[in-house]
């Protein structure tokens, strides 16, 4: 009874583009949620990330505010120490970087799905003609 509802109207075609294409995201944020956002290894690489970076934050404030007071050992030391809680940041930052492709990959495969889906439910018609026209 739906179906013939849909099939009644103009623009039918339009509609089954916007709900699939709504189901797809919806599809693709839970297989994120799911391969990303909830692991253990997400949540401890983003808390890694926020308190390096909130350390390195603070101690370039204290480094402003102290340079003209501190001796060149505790300069050298401070910027040695520094360049390390950098190399932590940008280590724990592509290891979530790496975390997060491999999610993608999977999202990807899935749209790639998609659209060969799309493209066999529509080949040919005259109103997907149409929107490929306009782009």
């Amino acid at each position: 009874m739906a179906t013939q509802f849909l099939f009644g109207l103009k623009y039918s075609d339009s509609l089954s583009v916007v709900g699939i294409s709504i189901c797809t995201a919806i599809i693709c944020e839970a297989i994120s949620w799911l391969l990303i956002y909830r692991t253990a290894s997400y949540k401890s690489l983003r808390s890694s990330i926020d308190k390096s970076s909130k350390k390195l934050e603070s101690m370039k404030t204290l480094d402003n505010n102290n340079s003209g007071k501190s001796s060149s050992k505790k300069s050298t030391s401070k910027t040695k120490k520094m360049d390390r809680v950098e190399t932590s940041l940008k280590d724990a930052s592509r290891d979530l970087s790496l975390f997060k492709f491999k999610s993608g990959a999977v999202v990807a495969l899935v749209l790639f799905i998609v659209f060969g889906l799309l493209n066999s439910l529509f080949e040919g018609d005259k109103a997907v003609m149409f929107t490929a026209q306009l782009h």
